[in-house]
């Protein structure tokens, strides 16, 4: 079996900056079906953002991410956003 079609959620590289400030750094995450994952860490370390970007709440400025109910997104240079 490929690993990859085992993912729910993929990410490579994803990253968001608002007003000049990193907000999420090159975030790579692979999560496989069936598993239980948890966002932990202290403030400011991104976790709202990556929920927001893979949600689409939010414009990611550069990376690629995956759901598995939905196409591949790829921002190949960083957004003007």
């Amino acid at each position: 079996m490929n690993p990859s079609n085992n993912l729910v959620i993929s990410t490579h590289g994803l990253s968001k900056i608002y007003q000049g400030v990193n907000a999420l750094q090159a975030l790579d995450l692979h999560v496989a079906r069936h598993s239980i994952f948890g966002f932990l860490g202290p403030n400011g370390a991104g976790k709202s953002t990556t929920i927001k970007l893979l949600l689409g709440l939010a414009i990611a400025w550069l990376g690629v991410w995956m759901l598995r109910t939905t196409p591949a997104h790829v921002i190949a240079e960083p957004a003007l956003h």
